[in-house]
């Protein structure tokens, strides 16, 4: 498991870091932009949880658009993503994140607390999992899991 880590992720740097320490992430799980978009082809799933600008493909595909030229992490080029978000709607340049759209993207709207509950809920439920410390790992195909865990999550969304 990774967590990547944009330079301007939350509302001051370093402040994403500090969180991810204080919910007891281990240092050694937490990477910077530039070291998860290395690899980034190599990731099954590239879980988004309330970030769009900081992941939008407009700033390298359109041209002239607000974000263009910002470094961003490109998780569309993971091979799922999925995004936990309130809606559909712009980040702080208010544009669309043209993410959303591609084939290997699912969206989990609802509030992004819940959402991360019920997918964890699910995951221990129907999932077999392996637990040690504060380590979850998924075990089994990749795909068949995302896309399990998304069907799941949309599931509990419609009910809430």
């Amino acid at each position: 498991m990774k967590f990547g880590v944009h330079p301007v992720a939350g509302r001051m740097p370093g402040q994403m870091n500090v969180l991810l320490a204080e919910a007891g992430v281990p240092h050694d799980w937490v990477f910077e932009m530039e070291e998860v978009n290395q690899n980034m082809d190599a990731n099954d799933v590239a879980l988004i949880v309330g970030a769009n600008d900081v992941v939008n493909s407009a700033a390298l595909e359109v041209e002239g658009c607000a974000i263009w030229g910002m470094p961003v992490i490109e998780v569309w080029k993971a091979k799922k993503v999925i995004f936990c978000k309130r809606s559909m709607g712009g980040g702080y340049a208010d544009l669309d994140n043209p993410v959303f759209y591609k084939d290997n993207t699912e969206m989990l709207l609802g509030d992004a607390k819940k959402t991360a509950d019920g997918l964890a809920a699910k995951v221990r439920e129907n999932n077999p999992v392996f637990y040690k410390d504060n380590t979850e790992m998924l075990l089994g195909d990749a795909k068949k899991t995302a896309d399990g865990l998304a069907a799941k999550v949309r599931e509990i969304l419609e009910r809430v």
